[in-house]
């Protein structure tokens, strides 16, 4: 067998895809339709007490439900790490390490934007049955505007920017911290990933408000002579894979352990 045989095998993935889903397939459907109902609670609320909601708003509201539930749900995607795989469950379904990471990354990440997306639509319906009713006008998200360029000058990468592109890269950003957070504590990780985050951000923020005084000349303005939209996306694109290779590798050493 090759090495990228023992890596990666579509069958095995399959079926490890398979066991996975029927032991945690009830908490992925409460946490998956809470979401759903979450945001339908808040977009309907929102319908009922305002006299117009914009696309803007809608589309914040989402963002926000869609924060707060990938945050808790990353966190919580290593729980089984805690119980110690038995004997029998490897030989009846034998996977290599990296199948198990990508499998919980595959539910964290790209499912899970993709039914936070499928919410925001049923949201959105939800929203129009409530105007009906209250014989309101509706507006619909616009979802091509989150695609729109923000900013004139195209030749410069700081205004090059959408909201999808500034919400992904944060979002990718901070959840990478609660996948590592979910397999380094053994439990309350969610709310000990939040307090290691508050120091980690107090510290960069006095970092950031020394380094930024170096830059400010006597009328109190900003000298920019930085890219620092760049360098933000770089930083945040970099972190987000370092914290992808650290929980990769701290998951190894979990499932080892329990193995063995």
């Amino acid at each position: 067998m090759n090495k990228i045989a023992q890596t990666i095998d579509f069958h095995r993935f399959g079926l490890l895809v398979r066991k996975f889903i029927i032991e945690n397939g009830r908490r992925f459907a409460l946490q998956f339709g809470g979401m759903t109902l979450a945001m339908i609670l808040v977009f309907v609320f929102d319908t009922y007490n305002s006299y117009q909601v914009t696309s803007g708003e809608k589309l914040v509201m989402a963002a926000i439900v869609t924060f707060i539930y990938g945050l808790v749900i990353a966190s919580g995607m290593f729980r089984s790490m805690g119980r110690p795989v038995t004997a029998l469950s490897t030989l009846t379904c034998p996977a290599s390490q990296f199948e198990g990471f990508m499998l919980r990354w595959l539910i964290a990440v790209p499912l899970f934007l993709l039914w936070a997306y499928v919410s925001a639509l049923i949201a959105d319906v939800a929203s129009w049955v409530c105007c009906s009713i209250c014989d309101k006008e509706m507006v619909w998200i616009d979802w091509k505007s989150i695609f729109e360029i923000t900013g004139y000058e195209w030749d410069s990468f700081d205004r090059f920017d959408s909201m999808i592109l500034s919400f992904m890269s944060n979002f990718l950003f901070i959840q990478s911290f609660f996948l590592l957070g979910g397999i380094v504590w053994s439990r309350n990780h969610a709310l000990k990933t939040f307090g290691a985050l508050f120091v980690i951000w107090s510290v960069y923020m006095v970092c950031l408000l020394s380094v930024a005084a170096l830059f400010i000349n006597g009328q109190y303005f900003f000298n920019k002579t930085l890219p620092l939209g760049l360098l933000g996306m770089i930083g945040r694109i970099a972190g987000t894979l370092f914290n992808y290779l650290l929980t990769y590798m701290r998951f190894r050493e979990a499932e080892v352990i329990n193995r063995w």
